[in-house]
């Protein structure tokens, strides 16, 4: 018995001792994975519709192709570390165009091992800026189709197509203007079911259709214009559509709703054309049909024949307005300059008008010349800095000088001007030019002023707008 115990002993042990050769544990070197930094600091800038390209460099412990690795990017609002987070690529390199709201967001990139699942991540803070701040905003058309192109100076960055780049659908048919509103919006109206947008400034998201923004549509939709009250009287924030020659006011509901949008027209039998000005205390449009003033009384939404304390009875001016634009604001009013039409005597006239407090005052009054091709004249834009008005006539480009009545031709493109305007930027005049190349293909063209009102050509746009319906400095 004894002896069976000491076989089966040994036995055992001679098993055990063959079972740990056999099972020993065999290592296997695990590929690991590094990311080198994207960027030498801890954030990446990047303007709204750049092409953000990053090529990141990947090391391998074994040496190895990358045919088992998987890639992907995700990108957080600023300080969000969990949670759902945006995919925008898997692809090992990044080419991505931004278009984001302008701030700050997290930029994550993951690389795994598809056959051990191990994976490293770099990460870098992206700063989105906002490259709508300042230029030129261009309303164009295509094939009728609305586009906006934008011309950043500051940073010389064209941009063409923006609106259409940011939402993924078109402005609209047929665009006839833009302008800016005293909420931070542009009004961009086509000549369509829409009517148009309402989009943001800062940059050009849809916030609502043109039709949108009324309580009620009207019938007729035939845009005029746009306008707000003078920024420093007391209807500042009181801001209006004319619309088929009557004007709306856009204001709440006055319900839990806080809908803001414009009401039906001011009943009246007077008719406004587009032209505006403002004082510290009175807001007024121009009636061409009754050739005078209109006091716009936003607190009781009515119309009224302005009755002047000035030496002018300007609610019966007797004159057709055909431009009429403020150069500048003041503290009590405002300074226009304006081209006025009397049918009488079949004369054009160079008009300043500066308002203060309850009155207008005439300042200058200039017959022009007749030879000057003014009734021809097309487009027009005031210099905020001298006494001029631009206009154009076919190629020719214009300039009165309001404190004496005198034009002069200052440039000839060769081509047709589709549109005009001036800016005072860094102590430098500026008037752009928008030129056809065909029917739909246009030229920017950008003109430094003199303080005589003459120009010299600076620099050309091309390639990057259709036909030019409107242009809005910003």
């Amino acid at each position: 018995m004894k002896l069976l115990k000491y076989i089966y002993v040994i036995c055992l042990m001679a098993f055990i001792s063959c079972s740990d050769e056999e099972t020993k544990t065999v290592f296997k070197e695990i590929n690991e994975i590094s990311i080198a930094q994207f960027s030498e600091t801890d954030e990446i800038e990047a303007l709204i519709l750049e092409q953000l390209e990053i090529e990141p460099v990947i090391e391998q412990s074994i040496d190895k192709t990358e045919d088992d690795l998987s890639f992907v990017w995700f990108l957080f609002q600023k300080d969000q570390t969990i949670g759902k987070a945006d995919t925008i690529s898997r692809d090992r390199n990044l080419s991505y165009q931004i278009s984001l709201v302008p701030g700050t967001y997290l930029l994550k990139y993951r690389v795994t091992d598809n056959n051990t699942k191990v994976f490293a991540e770099q990460e870098v803070m992206l700063e989105v800026q906002n490259i709508y701040t300042s230029g030129l905003v261009v309303l164009n058309e295509v094939s009728n189709e609305a586009r906006i192109a934008f011309i950043n100076f500051n940073l010389n960055e064209q941009l063409k197509d923006v609106y259409l780049t940011l939402n993924g659908t078109a402005i609209g048919t047929n665009p006839k203007w833009i302008s800016q509103t005293y909420y931070g919006e542009f009004v961009i109206a086509c000549n369509d079911d829409n009517g148009g947008v309402f989009c943001s400034t800062d940059d050009f998201r849809k916030e609502s259709s043109f039709v949108d923004k009324f309580f009620e549509v009207p019938i007729v939709l035939n845009q005029n214009a746009y306008f707000s009250a003078n920024p420093s009287s007391f209807a500042r924030g009181t801001d209006f559509i004319i619309n088929n020659n009557k004007i709306h006011k856009r204001k709440d509901d006055g319900r839990s709703t806080g809908e803001f949008k414009f009401y039906s027209a001011f009943e009246s039998d007077l008719e406004l054309s587009g032209f505006s000005v403002m004082t510290r205390y009175l807001t007024l449009g121009y009636d061409n049909n009754h050739k005078g003033f209109i006091h716009i009384n936003s607190n009781s939404d009515n119309l009224s024949v302005f009755r002047s304390y000035g030496d002018v009875d300007w609610g019966n001016y007797g004159r057709i307005m055909v431009h009429g634009e403020t150069n500048k604001y003041t503290h009590a009013g405002s300074y226009m300059a304006c081209v006025f039409y009397d049918e009488a005597t079949d004369k054009y006239y160079a008009t300043e008008i500066e308002s203060e407090g309850y009155s207008m005052f005439l300042r200058n009054d200039y017959e022009i010349d007749a030879t000057s091709n003014i009734a021809d004249a097309t487009h027009f834009t005031n210099s905020t800095r001298d006494a001029f008005i631009y206009y154009s006539v076919g190629s020719k480009l214009y300039v009165i000088v309001t404190t004496s009545g005198e034009v002069r031709e200052v440039a000839d493109f060769g081509k047709n001007i589709d549109a005009i305007a001036f800016e005072y930027r860094d102590e430098i005049r500026k008037v752009y030019v928008a030129i056809s190349d065909g029917p739909d293909k246009g030229t920017i063209v950008e003109l430094n002023g003199n303080q005589n009102g003459t120009v010299e050509e600076e620099t050309r746009y091309e390639n990057l707008v259709g036909r030019v319906v409107d242009m809005l400095v910003k």
